[in-house]
């Protein structure tokens, strides 16, 4: 179980970053969402092989949450049948190892679209379907970061989330917790949306409540 040598191409670009650990260009390379050059964080090369494996095979813990947390998948087989996990456990590295098993399935897409415009009934039916709470989404956030971001500001959705347990302390890419996100900028938004973000922001403060209903 052995991966081919990582060339410099143009189409290695990601798997490269992977290769050397260097979290700050994976970063970079997966967060420019809407960008037409962001990179998808499941491109193989051809052996079938993603970044995460690459990542994987190095025992780069690193490399493999900052993946994970942009979306990668860990469920992809490489053409020989193999997986990240199968090839971490082979190699002895015990921190991918652990990481691969406990990190949770990312937030599909329409359910992060959801999150940012407060759609309730969508978010809460993928979480009662097995979703976890503090999986992350494509963007490198939690349901709970889309929903208290500046542009959402979904207050309703926020307190259901804190319910059921989101973790406020999490951070996004550009190391942003749900509360720096929910506060960052709402001097600049008109009066009711100035309330409904300090609201926000208040609660995360305030942490978890007692989850109260569905």
């Amino acid at each position: 179980m052995s991966l081919p040598a990582t060339t410099d191409g143009p189409d290695d670009t990601l798997h490269v970053y992977a290769r050397d650990n260097d979290v700050a260009k994976i970063s970079d390379a997966l967060a420019r969402v809407g960008d037409p050059t962001k990179i998808c964080p499941n491109v193989t090369d051809a052996d079938g092989t993603t970044p995460l494996f690459v990542a994987s095979f190095e025992g780069h813990a690193e490399a493999v949450l900052m993946l994970l947390q942009c979306g990668a998948s860990k469920d992809l087989r490489a053409k020989d049948g193999t997986t990240p996990l199968q090839i971490a456990e082979a190699r002895g590295h015990t921190d991918v190892v652990r990481l691969l098993r406990e990190h949770p399935a990312p937030v599909p897409d329409d359910v992060a679209m959801a999150a940012l415009k407060g759609d309730e009934a969508v978010v809460l039916a993928w979480l009662d379907g097995g979703g976890h709470i503090d999986a992350w989404s494509a963007s490198a956030k939690t349901l709970l970061m889309l929903a208290s971001s500046l542009d959402a500001g979904h207050e309703r959705l926020v307190l259901r989330l804190l319910s059921r347990g989101a973790t406020v302390q999490l951070r996004s890419l550009g190391a942003a917790s749900a509360l720096a996100l929910a506060a960052g900028k709402r001097v600049h938004r008109l009066p009711k949306p100035q309330v409904a973000q300090a609201d926000i922001a208040q609660q995360l403060q305030l942490g978890p409540c007692p989850r109260r209903g569905p």
